[in-house]
């Protein structure tokens, strides 16, 4: 999996602090104290990433560091995303499926103490990932 880095910009204003990147206008993201900024940032930006990848779009090119200009009375950020923590983070959520396996698969695998849930998870991820 991936990890992708975008710049993002931060600016306090009396007791208000906002949040602003520059690839995702559609975020809008404040904290109440700067020692907890970056959490905020990355988890706005996490769940509208997970958005977007389970709508299989693409992700907008990350706006090149030397190239950014800084809003007046803002500090630039990194924020570094790993898609499969925020797959993991937002997308694990169980889902109900129904599957079908013939009636000696099943015999052998209650014999064999095995989850049918945990072997397909399994048998997904290894297939997902080539």
């Amino acid at each position: 999996m991936d990890t992708y880095l975008y710049p993002f910009f931060v600016t306090q204003k009396k007791t208000k602090i906002t949040i602003v990147f520059p690839d995702f206008p559609d975020i809008q993201a404040t904290a109440e104290r700067l020692d907890v900024v970056y959490a905020a940032a990355i988890e706005a930006l996490s769940k509208h990433l997970y958005t977007l990848w389970m709508a299989n779009e693409v992700l907008p090119t990350p706006s090149e560091w030397e190239s950014l200009v800084v809003p007046s009375g803002s500090r630039p950020f990194l924020a570094s995303i790993a898609q499969q923590v925020v797959l993991d983070t937002y997308g694990s959520k169980p889902v109900k499926k129904m599957v079908s396996i013939p009636s000696w698969m099943n015999v052998q695998a209650e014999h064999a103490g095995l989850s049918l849930s945990k072997v397909l998870q399994q048998a997904l991820k290894e297939r997902l990932s080539k």
